[in-house]
């Protein structure tokens, strides 16, 4: 029975890593094309050639680092401060009694509730959730600040990465569109010349197209999607539902304006390094302990 379970989990692990392996597997490939075909067969003077090749490595760079640090980084779980001692819990378990978790979590400074008046609490983790905390199931874990779960980076969006989830995009969409932008003048040149265009070096350069089109659809759409999202201090799970908070006065988590929420990702400076920034701002009370 324990070796079917290992073997069932390994099969899931493998099987969320596939999506991935997709996305590095179309970058080896576009890389090939515009590298070894595009580049190596243009016409055009040493210097341009140069100029496009160097461009294009330095934005695979910053996605590739980005995609790496969006995909590496593990999840900030809840800190200690949060646990339930065993008294707690079996007071819970057995009574039902939530008033001792109550006083538990105005000590700990939390402004949202469970929609009840009650604080909330993750019966999977047998804590108290912190503000914007969430159960991911496919991690086994509570989150802090979670966004979603990311089947394209297998890994939990949320406080500890959500910078480097944002750069992704950004990186994605830009390199995508650029390498659309470049290739398709060529392409139209030698369809109107009337060469072979079902030569292979031809055929591979529509199918890259292709690839970079859908994804700078897809990944522009996220990107102007989560900058939205960035811009209100808002995760996708708050957007799809209601965040319950114990003072009527308080709408949402939003610090004022869109600089200011956007700053508390990105920072006052090296926005474009996928690294985690310290907030300026007075950060929630599970958030500063990590």
């Amino acid at each position: 029975m324990a070796r079917g379970l290992r073997q069932s989990h390994v099969v899931f692990r493998v099987a969320a890593f596939l999506p991935v392996c997709f996305v590095l597997g179309v970058l080896i490939y576009g890389y090939f094309v515009y590298i070894g075909i595009f580049i190596a067969q243009m016409e055009s003077n040493i210097a341009l050639r140069a100029v496009l090749a160097v461009v294009f490595h330095l934005l695979c760079g910053l996605f590739l680092v980005s995609y790496n640090v969006t995909i590496f980084t593990l999840p900030l779980i809840p800190p200690s401060e949060f646990d339930l001692s065993p008294e707690d819990l079996a007071l819970l378990q057995t009574r039902g009694d939530t008033e001792h978790i109550r006083r538990r979590a105005m000590s700990l400074g939390l402004v949202t509730h469970d929609g009840t008046l009650n604080p909330r609490f993750c019966h999977h983790c047998e804590i108290i959730k912190p503000d914007r905390a969430h159960h991911c199931s496919s991690c086994g874990t509570c989150v802090l600040k979670m966004d979603h779960h990311c089947p394209w980076v297998d890994n939990c969006v949320g406080l500890h990465n959500y910078k480097a989830f944002l750069l992704f995009l950004f990186y994605g969409c830009l390199l995508n569109a650029y390498t659309l932008a470049t290739l398709l003048p060529t392409f139209i040149q030698r369809w109107n010349k009337d060469e072979e265009v079902t030569g292979d070096h031809t055929v591979m350069m529509l199918v890259l197209m292709l690839f970079c089109s859908s994804f700078t659809l897809c990944t522009g759409g996220m990107l102007m999607y989560h900058v939205f999202l960035c811009g209100t201090n808002t995760t996708t799970l708050e957007a799809m539902g209601r965040v319950h908070f114990w003072s009527d006065d308080r709408k949402s988590f939003s610090l004022g304006s869109p600089k200011a929420n956007c700053m508390s990702v990105f920072g006052r400076s090296g926005w474009w390094s996928p690294w985690r920034s310290r907030s300026q701002h007075v950060l929630l009370p599970a958030e500063r302990l990590v």
